[in-house]
């Protein structure tokens, strides 16, 4: 391989590379490509999506330094299949060595060894049984993405609400900046690392406590701010910011900065190095050079309508030029935390619309796509019969048509046989699993359930509501249970109390989220996926490329398993009671509590 250096009249590297033999076949005809590693980092992985194509790159789970297994003990054990060219420690969530990434000098080799350990009665590595699946690099997706060359001149994307200030800050300025923020105190993500000041922001919800003030902003950002509202009058009344620090191939998910948390503009600073930003919106995309000391500005429909990202990779088409990216780079994000609700004119955006039919996003992110990852593992916990739902549907009359809404693996659809159970959950996987064991199910959310009105003789609902993130949705859904009930129909709710049994093991070790102006009280509940489990791979296979708020995994050491985050309402005292009583047409039969639920049965009634 010839390799082409240069160093443009910008002064940012670019690299040529003729003659590659590797690179032949992808995207690019013009021999511009990205930078192959020598040596591989886990950030050049992908994790298998269930059965990958092969590859001379094989992933394997509950193996590396973390757990105790020797880098050169994995190689040992490979080497009988072939040249191992090189065993690189995984990555995941915020835990190292969980799982390891061996290359082999020839795909040939990989499918040797992959076939080999799958064959294997006992596949074992310093007594950790591990699982081996085929990895891909990030060469070819990184090659996909980068189908818009970058321009440099902000006003030739004509994306309302977009400018671009050059030269902002000095270079005298912008080394003093970086010594500034060096001195304060990191907080380290998945890939990369922050500070907050003002309000610290929350990655998980995308939101701010605005009951939670950091202080106020560094002093040497006066002068930054002051810069701002002389260049526009309207750039004024900035009390919050992020100082995002991205290494070298490190990127930014794909976004809308949450409009519920944040005002009308924001500022986005770079320093220490150049970028090149990403903007996407119904199949458009636009893409944008970021120079060291330049100003970012977005409002109105850039800032509430359009996607932001940078691409996770290494090199960027700027131009006709492939450009390597810094080894470092800073960005100081400013925004305006909002104390009055959104009034955009972008709902598909928009983190407050009123549409309460469409899933929020902590919902799909940490309900929804939780259930799917962890669903044969919850399944497997999932299978003794509680006797407050057993007795409510020995109740029901013989050959009674009854739903289950909720059902996760169906274990309440087959305890009488005389009834006509119906099944319906968001999480496909798990109904997958219902399927496989002959139930009549329905992918569906609360709000839109796939039956007639007035059909029902009953409906069950059991620990559900608790994973619905507003008082709206939760209403919405009651309303539509109550839809496909015929009148006199009964309905039986289970939710988790406030008011816990034994706290300290459970209230207390949950992750509180910032208090809304409603009854109960939010949390994120951990789920602990062992590593040893054969889905664990495929479980974590987004953990190397988070979404904005880092929503990956953690690792748990101790207990050697994969943490993940599910989002509960968790009910006060007369919460559930209070929200079936504002309904209409309902009649409450019985409120309890058993077992740190809250549990109502209600009847359908036409007054």
């Amino acid at each position: 391989m010839k390799d082409v250096r240069g160093v443009g009249r910008d002064g940012l590297e670019r690299k040529r590379c003729e003659n590659d033999e590797e690179t032949k076949g992808n995207a690019w005809d013009d021999g511009w490509v990205r930078d192959l590693p020598r040596r591989w980092e886990a950030d050049d992985f992908m994790p298998p999506k269930k059965k990958g194509e092969p590859t001379r790159f094989l992933y394997v789970a509950n193996c590396g330094t973390g757990v105790g297994v020797d880098l050169d003990d994995v190689k040992l054990a490979f080497e009988e299949y072939g040249e191992v060219e090189q065993v690189v420690d995984g990555n995941v969530g915020k835990g190292r060595g969980a799982l390891v990434y061996v290359v082999f000098k020839t795909m040939e080799d990989a499918i040797q060894a992959q076939e080999g350990w799958s064959r294997k009665k006992d596949p074992f590595i310093g007594g950790r049984k591990i699982n081996v699946q085929f990895a891909k690099v990030m060469l070819q997706p990184e090659v996909q993405q980068m189908t818009v060359a970058a321009v440099e001149d902000s006003t030739t994307l004509d994306l309302p609400g977009l400018r671009l200030f050059a030269e902002f800050v000095t270079v005298q300025e912008e080394q003093a900046m970086l010594q500034e923020i060096d001195k304060g105190a990191w907080e380290r993500l998945a890939k990369r690392r922050v500070q907050h000041y003002g309000y610290a922001f929350d990655y998980d919800t995308r939101q701010v406590d605005t009951r939670k003030s950091l202080g106020g902003l560094p002093k040497w950002t006066v002068s930054i701010l002051n810069r701002a509202e002389k260049a526009d009058p309207l750039l004024v009344g900035f009390d919050q910011l992020t100082v995002n620090e991205y290494r070298k191939g490190v990127g930014l998910s794909p976004h809308v900065d949450t409009h519920s948390s944040f005002g009308d503009a924001i500022l986005s600073l770079t320093i220490g190095g150049h970028t090149v930003m990403e903007f996407r919106k119904d199949g458009l995309h636009k893409s944008l050079v970021l120079p060291s000391r330049s100003l970012l500005v977005m409002a109105g429909e850039c800032r509430y309508g359009w996607q932001h990202y940078i691409p996770h990779r290494k090199f960027d088409l700027i131009g006709t030029e492939m450009v390597s990216r810094p080894e470092r780079r800073v960005s100081l994000t400013f925004r305006q935390v909002r104390q009055t609700p959104c009034t955009c004119s972008f709902p598909n955006q928009c983190d407050k619309t009123t549409d309460v039919g469409k899933l929020p996003p902590v919902e799909q992110n940490f309900v929804q796509e939780m259930y799917n990852r962890i669903a044969p593992h919850f399944s497997s916990t999932r299978f003794a019969i509680w006797p407050k739902v057993k007795h409510f549907l020995e109740t029901l009359a013989s050959h009674s048509l009854v739903a289950d809404v909720g059902c996760g693996n169906g274990k309440y659809l087959g305890i009488r046989p005389d009834l006509a159970m119906l099944g319906s959950d968001i999480s496909e996987e798990l109904l997958k699993i219902c399927a496989d064991r002959g139930h009549d199910v329905a992918v569906a959310d609360g709000v839109h359930l796939p039956y007639r009105g007035d059909c029902l003789d009953a409906l069950i609902s059991i620990a559900v509501l608790h994973h619905i993130s507003t008082f709206e949705r939760r209403q919405a859904i009651v309303k539509e249970f109550l839809r496909v009930v015929r009148p006199g129909g009964r309905i039986f709710i289970t939710v988790w109390a406030l008011e816990q049994e034994n706290p300290e093991k459970t209230i207390n070790r949950w992750e509180p989220l910032p208090q809304r102006k409603e009854k109960g009280r939010d949390f994120f509940v951990p789920w602990h996926l062992p590593l040893h489990r054969p889905e664990t791979a495929a479980a974590i296979k987004d953990t190397q490329n988070p979404t904005e708020g880092e929503r990956g995994v953690e690792f748990d050491k101790e207990k050697q398993a994969v943490v993940f985050k599910r989002f509960y309402h968790v009910f006060e005292r007369d919460e559930l009671a209070d929200l079936i009583e504002s309904l209409p047409n309902t009649e409450v039969l019985e409120i309890l509590y058993d077992r740190s639920n809250w549990c109502i049965s209600f009847r359908k009634v036409i007054n």
